[in-house]
């Protein structure tokens, strides 16, 4: 079975681009991913083909180092909590 959550700490002090797959169906409602900006590195989260948005947005940024994010696939795009 696919796991239910996952768990991404960016530790890097040059900028880096987190892909989310796609949730696709409602296997995945409920599905949680974790990402946490540990490093001074800039991170950018956007989706991948089939990602119609992250709360309605293309994509989403970490707003600095230590910051964290939340998010849950509805089965069409990931929501912030």
């Amino acid at each position: 079975t696919a796991e239910e959550r996952q768990l991404y700490i960016v530790d890097s002090a040059s900028a880096v681009t987190a892909s989310l797959a796609a949730p696709g169906n409602t296997t995945y409602d409920g599905y949680e991913v974790n990402i946490k900006r540990f490093g001074a590195g800039a991170v950018h989260i956007t989706g991948s083909t089939g990602v119609l948005g992250i709360d309605g947005s293309a994509t989403f940024d970490l707003p600095s180092q230590f910051s964290s994010v939340t998010l849950i696939a509805t089965g069409s795009q990931f929501v912030i909590i």
